[in-house]
């Protein structure tokens, strides 16, 4: 299918129409997407790295199987 305008001047495949062409008064949500360093509850200075080598990942397997059966 070529691309072709619809009547707001937008490119859309034919036949295809958008969120934006449904709900055009949508509100825009990407404010939302922001990466707060409030979100990170160990602090800036918390190494996951690391952390995840000292993990038992054989404890951890077997955990998650007595949890699923």
């Amino acid at each position: 299918m070529g691309d072709v305008s619809d009547p707001s001047g937008r490119h859309t495949a034919a036949g295809v129409h958008s969120n934006g062409d449904w709900w055009p008064n949508q509100l825009n949500l990407r404010i939302l997407h922001q990466n707060s360093p409030m979100g990170n509850p160990m602090g800036q200075d918390f190494d996951y790295a690391e952390e995840f080598k000292t993990l038992d990942l054989e404890a951890l397997k077997t955990d998650i199987k007595v949890l699923l059966t």
